[in-house]
């Protein structure tokens, strides 16, 4: 994208066309719940979820889907920062009231445009992960803040993608026996119940939201562990 995406440039040739076009706070598509996370609000005008139709409950009897796309289409982050737009399955899991992730004053700014690591990551790459030397390394300059042990993050953050990866690989499996999904992870079409049609939705959008639950840890981890309770 092009500095115009977010910034006006070059309309007065003065300091004020560096604003950000937007700060506003923004009401969310699917729930109707206000983002507001300051310079990141910006962000979350294109990465939230379009409206969900149907938006399932899981004590629904029947859920019509009507299209193989059924779930937040494409970026869905700014919801997962407020845990909305998902469906929270009951299971022995519970699920936490707050995002450590989603509490920061700028929300996605604050870990996306950190330091930056020559041209590679933060800054206005916004990239969380750069190549060095053949080997993907994660930029920690924004998690460094909370996380002061460096060493044990990395860790800590592989360890979680791993496990929340064979989450996701077990509901697939369990929705593809199902014949819930076919083999590029869209939806089938037709009537199901609201509990498989959540689970639908819940797996379709950690997909979507591409940081395997890291934008909010602790919820996605309760939030996949009781799908695949609820398929089991």
């Amino acid at each position: 994208p092009g500095c115009r995406t977010c910034h006006n440039i070059h309309t007065t040739y003065k300091v004020e066309d560096y604003a950000l076009t937007t700060t506003d706070p923004v009401v969310l598509d699917v729930t109707g719940e206000t983002y507001d996370k300051g310079k990141s609000n910006l962000c979350a005008n294109c990465h939230q979820s379009r409206p969900i139709s149907p938006m399932p409950l899981f004590n629904d009897d029947m859920v019509n889907i009507t299209s193989k796309r059924f779930g937040p289409h494409h970026g869905p982050q700014s919801n997962f920062l407020m845990a909305a737009g998902l469906v929270e399955i009951p299971g022995d899991e519970s699920y936490p009231t707050g995002n450590p992730h989603g509490g920061t004053g700028n929300g996605c700014v604050d870990c996306h445009m950190a330091a930056p690591y020559g041209a590679q990551a933060g800054g206005h790459t916004m990239a969380v992960a750069y190549d060095y030397h053949g080997t993907t390394e994660l930029s920690t300059a924004g998690c460094i803040t909370c996380h002061t042990d460096e060493d044990a993050l990395v860790v800590k953050f592989e360890d979680y993608k791993t496990e929340v990866q064979g989450l996701m690989d077990q509901i697939a499996a369990k929705l593809l026996e199902k014949n819930l999904i076919d083999d590029e992870n869209y939806a089938k079409t037709g009537e199901i119940s609201g509990k498989l049609a959540s689970a639908v939705l819940n797996y379709r959008s950690v997909l979507e939201d591409q940081s395997l639950g890291v934008h909010n840890p602790k919820y996605v981890r309760a939030l996949l562990k009781n799908t695949l309770e609820s398929l089991q």
